[in-house]
């Protein structure tokens, strides 16, 4: 018969009740998010420490130049747990490809392609115009929810090329001008 003891440390810290969090856990390349550990009230230390306000407590603010995946260490004193969270920075151009009109269009009725809409990501104002030949306005919009129907005074407009100049704002206060044509097939 022989015998031995053996020391087990049980941590009061349930693994399960370990995560990180980032609010918000998308931002522009000039925000900030803010992340948390949980559970409260232990030792934390973050890492990488680029972006990051400071590497240890609780709640760190965190402004990085691109896309992070930040790692947490909850520490009691028995054990140390690794929580993970992936802040991403979204660094757009106020432009194409985030603002994109297309260049043909066919009003016939068949339900595909049979309004011109611009289509963008991160705008907050815009201002689409379309001219025929002659320099005549036949559409204005002031919202990408509204597109031409390819109608001009109530009646179908002819088959032909129309020019367009599009004015657009993004939500970073950035200003985006274009112009150019657009084909109407019928």
């Amino acid at each position: 018969t022989s015998e031995d003891d053996i020391f087990v440390q049980v941590s009061a810290l349930n693994p399960n009740s370990i995560n990180a969090i980032a609010s918000p856990s998308l931002i522009q390349s000039d925000e900030s998010s803010v992340l948390t550990a949980n559970p409260p009230g232990y030792e934390y230390i973050w890492s990488p420490e680029e972006g990051l306000n400071q590497t240890t407590g609780q709640s760190v603010i965190a402004s990085p130049a691109e896309s992070t995946i930040y790692n947490v260490q909850v520490i009691d004193e028995d054990c140390i747990y690794d929580a993970s969270v992936e802040l991403r920075v979204l660094d757009f151009t106020c432009g194409p490809p985030n603002v994109y009109v297309p260049n043909a269009f066919s009003p016939n009725g068949d339900e595909e392609n049979d309004v011109l809409f611009v289509r963008a990501n991160f705008v907050t104002d815009m201002k689409l115009q379309i001219f025929n030949r002659w320099g005549e306005l036949v559409f204005e919009s002031t919202k990408l929810s509204d597109g031409w129907d390819g109608t001009y005074k109530g009646k179908d407009a002819d088959p032909a090329v129309f020019v367009y100049h599009l004015t657009v704002v993004c939500e970073d206060g950035q200003e985006y001008f274009e112009k150019g044509n657009i084909t109407l097939l019928r």
